[in-house]
């Protein structure tokens, strides 16, 4: 676009005039005007505009300015975008080519979606909105609007009546019919593919910002029932995936679905299969994943004098714990993104209640190892033909569950993939995810003599069974300090009673003699775990101690706590900017952090004053959550650098001194 024509347009815009003022209005409204606590409810910025009148989607397109909305909000409220409806597309003819804006006019409602904290304690919930927004005729007008919407907190809602028949009208949860978007590069095109699980007609696509592709209107390629493709012209982006609304038919109704389409490339899935092995090979050397490999070792130990045949079974099963958990892991994910939940990588460890319950589980395996504690199951559930299959399976089980919160080389883009594709590359990636986890194991499977030198059966593997519990009840007390980080003080005291208890079991069920006696006593002791697990009351955020700790990666006084918004407005500035996102949780987030102590690194940073952000997502969170799939990233470690708002550069999940230097010095080069 010209230059002239750009600020010809800025011009216009920053005029002001009476009649804009007078004609042109915006509410913020709610379908309700009472509230409760610990739910969620939609509000609206309600814009209504005059004939002839329009503002601008939130991409205004090549000509027109974006609505700026900003929210003031209580403590423990929090608040999440909804789809916006659909624009329409303006045209303004040039002599030497078609300018485009995407607008709205007569009346729209931007929805809002707020959640209020169980803890919150106010009688009423104050919501202030801060907009700056362009209405434009044959001039345009930038109006700044603040408006205060004000609900009564009660035990149950009560609608307002006119404002629930404006919400009717719009769809406010996203649409479920799109299946899978991507793109290929043709010369200055990009080719947009979508597949949809239902009938639709595809009607048109709109980019999310000038990176993604060019305004001017698609040119349709193929109109399947289920699938279509869209011809877009290539912004001067090099990113790999473009972002944007896609419309449809459906029914005799029009949709509309947000997309992130990743470039196709040839062998893609193959190509992606391999990154998913690598990846799982490589978190067996994972400090998150090496209490179980010992744990995996123990019963390999018992292996020593089967037969190879019985051996190759065995680990089989192994890898069927490994692939099937692998499964539901990524299925879940899938179940609650589904319902509408931020979830991501690792995400069941921002559960207290999954933590305690791993933390009890790895104890009792410990006790297990040094023979004070047998599994109360079924002799026919672990042993079928005299073969410990179940003990195998199990731990299979467990070495995905530890391995799960760990990101490596290849595995981050092999899920990024995997999560952009249809259900069935999900299972192909994350098979082979399990696959490269348990590969070790079934080579060993293949080469049987390795056994010969391991000790035999006797007081040597006691010995050694005996030391391998001790890596485990480790790992228990890691899981409860990552437990004091989810829960409230009290909270955590009393799950920490759960301990003791099991002590005492298992010292009795050593001296009682009658089954009876010891059953009584392991009801009585479950009872009480499960009662002191209902108390549990998770902390809403991380407390301001937890908070200093996270934020000292170099220098408390340097690293600031993320924020999208600080964030955008020091890339607008022109400032440089690193975020790092972590996870108590997190253990190559926390070798890493010991990297940005390196003096080199701290010096390079100050020195070319470097915006520090970091983001704790040990509880996980819907901003930083967004934030990562943003960039097509499911888990932390994650690491970006902005030069200012001309260059983006991902960096590494395993953090080195040496190459993330050299990697901040090639981003911080002028091009020529």
């Amino acid at each position: 676009m010209s230059v002239f024509i750009r600020i010809f347009f800025f011009i216009l815009t920053i005029c002001s005039f009476p009649e804009a003022e007078a004609q042109n209005q915006i509410h913020l409204i709610s379908p309700y005007t009472h509230v409760k606590p610990d739910e969620s409810f939609p509000i609206g910025v309600w814009i209504q505009l005059k004939p002839g009148w329009h503002t601008y989607w939130k991409h205004a397109g090549s000509v027109g300015v974006s609505p700026k909305i900003h929210f003031d909000l209580p403590d423990g409220v929090s608040l999440k975008h909804l789809p916006w409806p659909i624009p329409k597309r303006l045209s303004l003819k040039t002599e030497k080519n078609s300018l485009y804006s995407f607008i709205y006019d007569n009346e729209v409602l931007l929805p809002f979606e707020v959640t209020v904290s169980q803890g919150y304690s106010h009688l009423e919930l104050p919501i202030r909105l801060n907009m700056e927004w362009a209405v434009c005729k044959e001039v345009c007008s930038i109006k700044k609007d603040s408006y205060l919407l004000t609900l009564t907190m009660d035990n149950s809602f009560k609608f307002h009546s006119k404002n629930q028949q404006l919400f009717h009208q719009i769809k406010l949860n996203p649409s479920s019919d799109l299946l899978k978007s991507e793109f290929i590069r043709q010369n200055q095109s990009l080719i947009l593919n979508f597949k949809f699980k239902n009938p639709v007609e595809c009607l048109d696509v709109f980019p999310k910002n000038h990176e993604d592709f060019t305004e001017d209107p698609p040119q349709v390629l193929k109109a399947e029932t289920r699938s279509c493709s869209f011809q877009v012209k290539s912004s001067s982006s090099l990113l790999h995936k473009v972002s944007g609304l896609i419309t449809y038919k459906k029914q005799d109704q029009i949709l509309s679905a947000e997309f992130t389409a990743l470039e196709r490339k040839l062998f893609g899935l193959a190509l992606f299969a391999l990154f998913a092995f690598l990846g799982g090979l490589l978190l067996n050397f994972m400090p998150c994943v090496l209490p179980i490999i010992f744990l995996k070792l123990y019963n390999t130990l018992e292996l020593i004098e089967k037969s190879p045949k019985k051996i190759l079974w065995l680990n089989i099963t192994y890898s069927a714990g490994v692939i099937i958990s692998f499964w539901i892991l990524a299925f879940s994910i899938l179940a609650f993104k589904s319902a509408g939940q931020a979830v991501g990588w690792g995400f069941h460890l921002q559960s207290p209640l999954f933590v305690t319950l791993l933390a009890l589980l790895f104890t009792l395996i410990g006790f297990y190892l040094l023979n004070l504690f047998t599994l109360p199951l079924p002799k026919a559930v672990l042993n079928v033909k005299g073969e410990k299959f179940f003990d195998h399976f199990i731990t299979g089980v467990l070495s995905t569950t530890a391995a799960s919160p760990c990101t490596v080389p290849f595995m981050a883009s092999a899920v990024g993939f995997a999560f952009s594709r249809s259900y069935l590359e999900i299972f192909v990636i994350f098979s082979f995810l399990g696959l490269g986890l348990s590969s070790p194991y079934l080579f060993i499977s293949f080469v049987p003599h390795w056994f010969q030198k391991l000790p035999p059966p006797g007081r040597k593997m006691q010995l050694i069974k005996s030391v391998l519990a001790f890596p485990l009840f480790i790992v228990t007390v890691w899981l409860m300090y990552l437990l004091s980080f989810q829960l409230s003080t009290r909270s955590f005291f009393l799950t920490l009673m759960i301990f003791p208890f099991i002590g005492l079991y298992i010292w009795s069920a050593k001296s009682l003699n009658r089954s009876i006696v010891k059953n009584i006593a392991l009801g009585l002791m479950s009872l009480l775990i499960a009662v002191l697990i209902a108390f549990q009351e998770k902390r809403p955020s991380l407390s301001e101690k937890a908070a200093e700790q996270t934020l000292s990666l170099s220098n408390p006084s340097s690293w600031k706590k993320f924020s999208l918004k600080q964030i955008s407005e020091d890339r607008s500035r022109g400032h440089n900017v690193l975020v790092a996102l972590g996870a108590e949780w997190c253990l190559t987030c926390k070798t890493n952090e010991q990297v940005f102590k390196n003096e080199k690194i701290k010096d390079f940073l100050k020195s070319n004053k470097v915006q520090l952000y970091y983001g704790d997502w040990t509880n996980g969170g819907r901003e930083i959550t967004e934030f990562l799939k943003s960039y097509n990233s499911w888990g932390v470690p994650f690491y970006v650098f902005y030069r200012g708002k001309e260059k983006t550069v991902l960096l590494p999940e395993i953090l080195l001194p040496a190459p993330l230097l050299k990697k901040l010095q090639s981003a911080l080069k002028k091009s020529p």
